[in-house]
């Protein structure tokens, strides 16, 4: 079902866009009127602000300079006597070009005086140069109070502007933009949702189409699932069980049409009813192993944690539950908390996690168990605390008759299993012993 889950996704996507940009466009009489006038006076007092870009650094620059003014005029007054002279005195242009002058005339009395010569010279073109560049801008400076007021009138201004269309001249005439924009969006609005209604009739349509292709093929596979599921309780020792999924049809949505449920009977004469109602702990854990194991390998997931799945089984139905798990081990790392031996036995794999206190501090120690710690760990399962030598020839006959019998190929552990298993022993549990069941083997 993956194509036709992402054509429904894709074709879902496109009706739900439509959806919103609809939902955008509609809105009441009263309240189109209300925003109608709000950004026609927005796009009014922006319009007649005659807004332009880097304005307000320009004025900011200026009213520097002009506050500045008298002080200005002052200094070039001063500068331009300094340079050029006046009526009593003479200016530094005049005295450097008569110094220039002097030593011009016995230049011709070493290299050294002629090199002088042309250092004076240059300094005396630099300064003539300088005094011209004061008077031009004496003469240009034009300054009134009247300008002064103007420039600050503007900033005041564009200052107010600032606090409600944006920190720049740059942010308020996009502002603008954008209000033209949208006010162009609502007096079009009923025309433009016209056009959208006809493409979001197609685009339900076509969403419909692709929902109804993704439910039948939900349904097909459903059937696999049912029978695949129905074959694997039988071998966890449910032999009457019935396992049906469910479908009822619901209100379209990212999802597809179908509402899913999964129901089952365990014993011959009951209704199907769900799955949550009816089954017990042991049921549950299961229904849920079967699931895992038909699953495998197309879920994606490396490593399945199972806590005691075992819970509500025994005997037989055990025997069976583990078999069941070492299956799945096949396709996926498993780490499984039991204290049933016929589970333990199972595993390739046994850790020991015990919790103790050291120096007022509480601490888990994670131990991965020798074939002496597995025998003697399975022997305290079945006999609890007095283990007899009877006790442990029957846990290494269950180890051995096990391995012999199911795992005769050799099996390897992904590289991040350490550190999985230790983590989450040492983040899960309470319990002082618990006895890990792992089983990696290579994918098929």
């Amino acid at each position: 079902t993956e194509g036709e889950l992402a054509s429904f996704r894709e074709a879902y996507g496109a009706l739900a866009e439509l959806r919103r940009k609809i939902g955008e466009l509609e809105m009441d009489e009263a309240e189109r009127s209300r925003r109608v006038d709000t950004l026609t006076y927005q796009i009014d007092e922006l319009e007649r602000a005659d807004l332009k870009e880097g304005e307000d650094e320009e004025l900011d620059a200026r009213r520097t300079l002009l506050r500045g003014a008298g002080k200005l005029m002052d200094a070039l007054q001063l500068v331009g006597q300094l340079l050029s002279g006046d009526d009593s005195s003479n200016g530094a242009a005049s005295m450097l070009d008569e110094a220039e002058g002097a030593i011009r005339s016995v230049s011709g009395l070493s290299p050294e005086l002629e090199e002088l010569s042309a250092l004076l010279r240059e300094v005396s073109l630099q300064v003539e140069d300088a005094a011209e560049r004061v008077r031009d801008m004496g003469r240009d400076f034009d300054f009134s109070p009247r300008e002064l007021d103007q420039v600050e009138s503007r900033l005041d201004q564009l200052y107010r502007l600032k606090k409600k269309y944006g920190p720049t001249v740059a942010d308020m005439l996009a502002y603008l933009e954008s209000c033209r924009q949208e006010l162009d969006r609502i007096q079009y609005a009923d025309d433009t949702i016209a056009r959208l209604q006809k493409e979001l009739a197609k685009a339900e349509k076509r969403a419909q189409e692709k929902a109804q292709a993704l439910s039948q093929a939900r349904q097909k596979a459903a059937q696999g699932l049912r029978d695949r599921v129905q074959q694997e309780l039988r071998e966890l020792d449910m032999p009457k069980v019935q396992f049906l999924v469910e479908f009822r049809e619901k209100k379209l949505d990212d999802t597809g049409m179908d509402e899913v449920q999964f129901l089952m009977s365990a014993n011959v004469g009951e209704a199907l009813r769900p799955i949550q109602k009816v089954a017990s702990g042991g049921e549950l854990a299961r229904i849920m192993l079967a699931l895992k194991n038909v699953l495998a390998e197309d879920d994606g997931i490396d490593t399945l944690v199972f806590d005691e799945v075992d819970t509500g089984v025994s005997g037989r139905a055990a025997h069976k539950v583990a078999l069941k798990m070492a299956q799945v081990a096949r396709h996926k790392q498993v780490l499984c908390v039991t204290h049933l031996p016929q589970i333990a036995a199972m595993a390739d794999t046994h850790f020991s996690v015990e919790k103790g206190e050291r120096d007022g501090r509480t601490y888990t120690q994670v131990k991965e168990l020798d074939t002496a710690g597995r025998k003697e760990e399975l022997a305290r399962l079945m006999g609890g605390g007095s283990i007899t030598q009877a006790i442990l020839d029957s846990a290494q006959e269950l180890l051995d008759q096990l391995k012999n019998r199911y795992f005769g190929q050799s099996v390897r552990s992904l590289n991040s299993f350490d550190d999985i298993a230790i983590t989450y022993v040492r983040s899960y549990f309470d319990q002082v012993l618990f006895y890990r069941i792992i089983r990696t083997s290579h994918r098929q």
